[in-house]
């Protein structure tokens, strides 16, 4: 047997290291399958080495966030709204677009200020006994839906259509001065549940008791006596609710709800374009807070400031609107406030389904709008560029 002599250790260093890779290198080289086993371990490690630099390479370029949090992502309604929103038309080309529009509902369905039969006026409102039941002479109800519940005359109007699917009517009515608490009592009793209080009436009389639990009989020359007893009173977002039983002197009675938004203001001036609006936030809840009291109570509804006209007309077209909107008679899309808005503010001032002056201001149309987009943010400026229209016939 021969004897083999032992190989001395080599020492360990980087060349002996790579004398030993190039010695398998060629020996994978001699071997087919082991040139195929050593390629593809080598493109495995290739790739592995590359997709580590590029991560490091990446996190060294990154703004880091301060306290170790991940920094934020934009939202989706962040990166789309420049297209479609304020940046598309801004708030001044807005408004200046709603007053135009407001312009040309005055110029073709101006105010009335003489009102005759002729015209389509109520006959009753415009006979001499009844002219003290009229806060101003030419705010009086067109004959085709002047409210007729009662056997008396009273400056009312029954505006627009049953509401879906509330199946509620709402009457727009002047304030009830003091000499006419009664009638305003009786209106209410044959035809609601539910009255909304914008202001109170052109005399500032309090035609409800103050004090809880005190029946308030009101008596007036050709109306019968009517009983009204206050048993609640509760302000809720800033909107005064109080409940009545309201009962006549041969025993009909009725509960009834009314709303009162104590701080809308007037205008500030007579028939002028600008004042009488609130926030838009507080239209909203008095808005949303009437359509769940309707859903309650199934009921028609008195709406009035001091002539059932300006701040009546602007929570009216508003509710319309919204409920419109709501249960579904109008789908929300784009294009869609300029032809709603619109529509609703040509019938409140329409013969058949509405009121002398309905809507007073720019300011209470612009109103409508901002407050329609506050409860549907899916609206935006750009959704009321209403074309213009041909004029009324």
């Amino acid at each position: 047997m021969s004897h083999i002599p032992p190989v001395a250790p080599q020492p360990f260093s980087p060349l002996n290291i790579l004398l030993i890779k190039r010695n398998i290198l060629v020996q994978a080289i001699r071997t087919p399958k082991l040139l195929l086993v050593t390629s593809l371990a080598l493109g495995i490690i290739v790739t592995l080495a590359y997709f580590l630099f590029s991560q490091l390479k990446n996190r060294s370029t990154r703004p880091q966030p301060l306290n170790g949090t991940p920094p934020s992502k934009p939202s989706i309604s962040a990166i789309a709204r420049p297209s479609i929103g304020i940046s598309a038309i801004s708030r001044a080309d807005f408004e200046a677009r709603i007053i135009k529009e407001y312009g040309e509902l005055e110029t073709q369905y101006p105010v009335e200020n003489h009102p005759s039969v002729e015209e389509g006026f109520s006959s009753a409102a415009l006979l001499p006994e009844n002219q003290p039941f009229n806060v101003y002479p030419n705010i009086i109800p067109y004959e085709d839906n002047r409210v007729k519940a009662v056997p008396f005359y009273f400056n009312a109007s029954w505006i627009y259509r049953q509401i879906p699917p509330l199946l509620s009517r709402a009457i727009a009515s002047q304030g009830p001065t003091q000499n006419q608490h009664a009638r305003f009592w009786h209106m209410a009793l044959r035809t609601s549940k539910v009255i909304v209080t914008l202001s109170l009436p052109k005399d500032d009389s309090i035609y409800w008791p103050e004090k809880l639990n005190q029946p308030l009989r009101l008596e007036e020359k050709g109306v019968s006596p009517i009983t009204v007893v206050k048993f609640s009173e509760e302000s809720v977002n800033g909107i005064i609710k109080r409940q009545f039983a309201v009962a006549t002197a041969v025993g009909f009675s009725k509960t009834i709800i009314q709303l009162q938004i104590p701080d809308w203001p007037e205008h500030t001036g007579a028939y002028i374009n600008t004042g009488g609006v609130i926030s838009k936030e507080r239209l909203a809840t008095a808005l949303e807070t009437l359509d769940k009291l309707l859903d309650e109570m199934n009921s028609n509804f008195i709406v009035h400031c001091v002539a059932g006209t300006g701040r009546t007309g602007t929570f009216l077209a508003a509710f319309e609107a919204f409920t419109r909107l709501k249960y579904g008679s109008q789908q929300l899309s784009k294009d869609l406030t300029k032809d709603l808005i619109w529509n609703v503010a040509v019938e409140g001032r329409s013969k058949e389904l509405g009121r002398n002056g309905f809507i007073r201001s720019y300011d209470q149309y612009l109103l409508i709008y901002d407050t329609l987009m506050k409860m549907f943010p899916a609206l935006t400026y750009e959704d009321v560029s209403r074309p213009k229209r041909p004029a009324a016939k």
